[in-house]
C-alpha cells in the first residue's frame, strides 16, 4: 500500500474520457460529494475526446481544487494510483468487460460500478 501523504480520501476515475465510459456522471457525482464532504480528492486518469470538456465542467463548478486530472497513465502508475485510491468509479454506460476494474481488485480498491460492468466479482454495482 503506496502512503499518500494527505488525509483526504481519494476517489478515482480510470479509463478513456470518452462518452462510452460516462466521465460526465462521474464529474457531476463528485459536485454533489462535495456539497456534503470536503475532505476528498478526486482524480480522473486518463485521456479522449470529452478530457477538455470535462476540464471545462469542473472549472464551471467551481471544484478544481480538488480535482486532479492525471493524463493518460500506463504500467506501474496505474497500479500506484489504484493503491493510493480508497474508492474507484466506474460510470460507463457501456461495458462489456472493462480491465480497469479488475486492476482495482487486484489492490483491493473498493469499486462502484454500474450494472453495465460484468466482470467485477466482490464489487459494489450501482445502476
Amino acid at each position: 500500500m503506496i502512503k499518500k501523504g494527505f488525509d483526504e480520501k481519494v476517489v478515482t476515475f480510470l479509463g478513456r474520457i470518452t462518452m462510452q465510459k460516462g466521465p460526465e456522471y462521474f464529474i457531476e457525482l463528485l459536485y454533489k460529494v462535495l456539497q456534503v464532504m470536503d475532505n476528498v480528492r478526486f482524480v480522473m486518469a486518463g485521456s479522449g475526446d470529452m478530457m477538455e470538456r470535462m476540464m471545462r465542467r469542473a472549472a464551471a463548478l467551481k471544484i478544481t481544487d480538488r480535482f486532479h486530472f492525471t493524463g493518460f497513465l500506463k504500467g506501474a502508475d496505474v497500479f500506484s494510483l489504484l493503491d493510493m485510491s480508497d474508492v474507484y468509479i466506474m460510470p460507463s454506460v457501456s461495458e462489456p468487460f472493462g480491465i480497469s476494474p479488475a486492476r482495482g481488485n487486484a489492490v483491493e480498491c473498493a469499486g462502484y460500478y454500474k450494472q453495465t460492468v460484468r466482470c467485477c466479482r466482490d464489487s459494489h454495482s450501482r445502476s
